[in-house]
């Protein structure tokens, strides 16, 4: 009995590790990736920090679970006209100079701040980064519906302001 209930954990243990540790999907994500485009295009336009000429460069931040998504997420960005380019999270300092924004992917909250010190705007399709202050832009499901979230201390970190009629339809923290 005890042997069988030994296996039995260990067939938990591992069931347990493989959930945990699978790839991050589109499916996945809160909102999704054509919808997180298309909104934060949109948000780019309220920044007072980013350029006027339209032209918007993003650095996307991915890992080895959110490999799998980097590619759909950088071509909608690209077909949106914004110039992209894809890094895993070590990889960010080497880059960041050259970008306006940061994109960052499920767990690659970790490089805000970096985004900080490069006075880079940091956005997400994770809202909790949003709350906890890692991102300032996130946009997620409020009710079913996509709503935005902004962290003004973050924003503010990051040396970049929203205008006040975007503020005033967005949840801020």
């Amino acid at each position: 009995m005890l042997n069988l209930l030994k296996k039995f954990f260990k067939i938990l243990l591992l069931v347990l590790i493989f959930c945990i540790a699978k790839p991050v999907s589109a499916q996945n994500m809160e909102t999704p990736v054509l919808l997180q485009v298309a909104t934060f295009v949109k948000v780019f336009k309220y920044d007072t920090e980013l350029k006027d000429d339209g032209e918007i460069s993003l650095l996307i931040i991915y890992n080895s679970r959110t490999r799998s998504i980097k590619d759909e997420m950088s071509q909608a960005f690209k077909d949106a006209g914004v110039n992209v380019k894809a890094v895993q999270q070590g990889e960010i300092e080497q880059h960041i100079k050259d970008y306006d924004i940061v994109y960052m992917m499920p767990g690659t909250n970790r490089v805000s701040a970096i985004c900080k010190k490069y006075k880079k705007l940091s956005i997400t399709g994770i809202t909790r980064y949003a709350e906890e202050g890692h991102a300032s832009v996130a946009l997620g499901l409020l009710n079913d519906k996509p709503r935005l979230f902004v962290n003004l201390d973050s924003l503010k970190q990051e040396g970049h302001t929203l205008s006040a009629n975007l503020l005033k339809v967005v949840k801020v923290y």
